[in-house]
């Protein structure tokens, strides 16, 4: 779809429907697929619980001079999951997300490369709370200083299984891809939050 520069009406002209799907509708359909104009919100999420089978590490502290930052430590050898349980805001669009991970990690000489993944599901009254989830999307980054907060480029589409919408919960599974090539890092990664990006309804 291409985008129509609107045109300009003058006092007391008719204006038809295809003309308001051309100009209005189509346009706006047009610029919610463009980066600079997409219409997107962020969503962020900052207490994760680890799962309780292959969980990440318990939840903890990091203090850093007068600041304070929550985080659970992913574990370098094995794979390891947390969870968070979140209602979408009303002007979610029930499309796809992407998501940023907000990490930092201790002390190490070599070895910076880490990998994060994200899934999800949706629920709402009355359905099961087993949803599968959706495939998962994983996104690499690379740290490097011991107290240096890193921030990962976004996950590509990540899509939410079942009937995603606003007000369902979505149910959001990360974990630290610890056994793949990219994920060298020979310390524990503390994850202090991610940011997920969703569409808003035009």
């Amino acid at each position: 779809m291409a985008y129509t520069t609107p045109r300009t009406w003058v006092a007391s002209e008719t204006v038809t429907a295809a003309q308001m799907n051309t100009h209005v509708r189509d346009n706006i359909s047009y610029l919610k697929t463009q980066t600079d104009y997409a219409l997107t919100k962020n969503l962020w999420i900052g207490n994760w619980t680890p799962r309780e089978t292959a969980g990440a590490g318990a939840p903890a502290v990091l203090t850093a001079g007068s600041n304070y930052f929550s985080y659970i430590p992913f574990d370098k050898d094995t794979i390891e999951y947390a969870y968070a349980n979140v209602p979408m805001p009303v002007n979610y669009d029930g499309g796809t997300i992407t998501a940023k991970f907000y990490w930092s990690h201790p002390a190490t000489t070599t070895n910076f490369g880490v990998r994060w993944s994200i899934a999800a599901s949706s629920m709402t009254d009355d359905e099961a709370l087993n949803t599968a989830l959706g495939t998962a999307v994983a996104v690499n980054d690379t740290g490097g200083t011991a107290g240096n907060l890193y921030v990962s480029a976004a996950t590509g589409a990540v899509t939410v299984s079942g009937s995603p919408d606003d007000f369902h919960l979505i149910h959001f599974d990360i974990s630290r891809v610890a056994n793949h090539a990219n994920d060298t890092l020979a310390v524990d990664a503390y994850l202090h939050g991610v940011l997920i990006t969703y569409g808003v309804v035009g």
